[in-house]
């Protein structure tokens, strides 16, 4: 390793509120994690020279919120949700330089920054019916995801030839389910 330089440094933050009827809590964060490294590496094998240099920049940027709400609506009735976000963009530039038995190559990838972005909701009610302990529950989950991706590829070769590579991957996710429970136990008697 020639040389490397990495930063990485982040920040977060939380608020919260509760009372006989409600709570409440915010957060947040942001983060960036950097890391650029050059690298020199030299081959010999028997009549083989090979040198390679190559440069590496790598950044990600990350930005998240999360929400957690409970509200007792009555005394055997309870409400409540919890969402979360986040925000993950990455960028990524490799350079390398190759000389093998006098061919001369060079090979650039870069992953631009294309944010992906993550959402979640979750919903509930509990519902007590008695002193014993039975309680209906009712669930709602809620999930999204999106992912976009794409990176470049270019190897030049002598003699002005090159090759030229593109990659583009989209992916997006959406779960949502609903959940019902009842706890109902019974006493036995002796």
């Amino acid at each position: 390793v020639v040389a490397s330089d990495t930063w990485s440094g982040g920040a977060n933050g939380s608020i919260s509120f509760s009372s006989e009827k409600f709570d409440m809590t915010l957060g947040g964060n942001l983060e960036r994690k950097a890391n650029i490294t050059d690298t020199e590496s030299r081959y010999t094998f028997t009549g083989i020279h090979k040198t390679s240099i190559t440069h590496e920049k790598y950044v990600n940027e990350i930005l998240g919120g999360n929400g957690m709400f409970r509200y007792q609506a009555m005394d055997n009735l309870e409400l409540g949700a919890m969402v979360s976000y986040r925000q993950n963009k990455e960028f990524m530039d490799i350079t390398d330089r190759t000389l093998l038995i006098d061919v001369n190559t060079s090979k650039g990838e870069q992953y631009p920054r294309i944010p992906a972005h993550m959402f979640s909701l979750t919903m509930y009610g509990d519902w007590t019916l008695d002193s014993l302990g039975k309680k209906l529950s009712l669930t709602l989950n809620h999930y999204q995801e999106d992912n976009h991706n794409t990176f470049d590829i270019l190897t030049a070769f002598p003699r002005d030839d090159y090759y030229r590579s593109r990659c583009l991957s989209k992916s997006n996710y959406l779960i949502q389910s609903l959940k019902f429970d009842a706890l109902l136990p019974y006493p036995f008697d002796d």
